[in-house]
C-alpha cells in the first residue's frame, strides 16, 4: 500500500505543482501508505488474540459459576440487613 501511495502521490504532485508537489505529495502518499499496513497489520493480530482472550474469559467464568462463585456472593449478600434508622440514614452491615 505504501508504494501505491507513493506511486499516486508523485503522479498527483507533479501534474499539479511539478517537481516540488511530486516530492511533497509522494512523501506524503507513502506515510498515509505506511500507516494504512499497520493499522491492517495490527487489527488482524489483535482479533486473534481477541477471540482466544475472550473464550478463556467466558470458560473461566463458567468454572467460577459451577465451584458455586455466584452461589457464595448471593449468600454473603443475603447477610446484609438494615439497621434502624439513625440521624436520617439507613446503614447496611455484614452478619459474621
Amino acid at each position: 500500500m505504501m508504494w501505491a501511495g507513493l506511486a499516486l502521490g508523485i503522479v498527483v504532485g507533479a501534474v499539479l505543482w511539478n517537481l516540488p508537489g511530486a516530492v511533497i505529495l509522494g512523501f506524503i502518499g507513502w506515510l498515509a501508505g505506511v500507516i494504512v499496513d499497520s493499522k491492517r497489520a495490527a487489527s488482524s493480530v489483535r482479533l486473534d488474540r481477541g477471540l482466544d482472550a475472550r473464550a478463556r474469559l467466558q470458560a473461566r467464568r463458567r468454572d467460577e459459576d459451577r465451584r458455586g462463585g455466584l452461589a457464595a456472593f448471593q449468600a454473603d449478600a443475603l447477610k446484609l440487613r438494615p439497621l434502624p434508622r439513625r440521624e436520617g440514614r439507613w446503614r447496611a452491615i455484614a452478619l459474621p
